[in-house]
């Protein structure tokens, strides 16, 4: 009578060669889209903050019966809230920062500029506001003077 030879188990090195190339081909295809999505939300976290600042701002207004400006700095990538506290009709070193100083995520930049028309196929902005750095009165009104539209961009490095 003739034994049956032992079976070996487990997987041969050009098994085990093929799975770890397509682990590795996937896993870098994962992080191209990965990144590419952190970067997308990373921009849309701080479109939301700059909106909650902006909505603060107006809010701070009105209920502290004076003027507050969300102040954009395009060189430190950089936006704070500001109350006129001592109510003199400028913001100085003398006023509240309400929350202080934010900065944006890496590889989002923040620009401000003349609205002409809106991107895309968005409808036009009707509201508007009279500089760069938004100021509101003491109704929550923004701004005191001629309203010409302004917009603040943000962009990553995808655009």
């Amino acid at each position: 009578m003739v034994k049956n030879p032992k079976r070996q188990s487990g997987f041969t090195t050009v098994e085990l060669a093929m799975v770890v190339g397509m682990t590795l081909i996937l896993s870098t295809l994962a992080t191209f889209g990965l990144q590419s999505f952190l970067r997308a939300y990373r921009a849309g976290a701080d479109a939301r903050a700059i909106a909650s600042q902006l909505s603060l701002a107006r809010m701070r207004a009105s209920s502290a019966f004076t003027r507050a400006q969300l102040f954009v700095n395009a060189n430190t990538q950089t936006y704070q809230v500001r109350l006129d506290s001592n109510k003199d009709g400028t913001f100085d070193a003398n006023d509240v920062t309400e929350g202080g100083t934010y900065s944006l995520s890496p590889g989002v930049n923040l620009g401000f500029g003349a609205i002409t028309t809106p991107a895309g196929e968005q409808t036009t902005i009707s509201q508007s506001v009279d500089a760069a750095s938004p100021v509101f009165n003491s109704r929550g009104v923004p701004g005191n003077g001629t309203l010409t539209p302004y917009a603040i961009y943000l962009t990553n490095s995808d655009g």
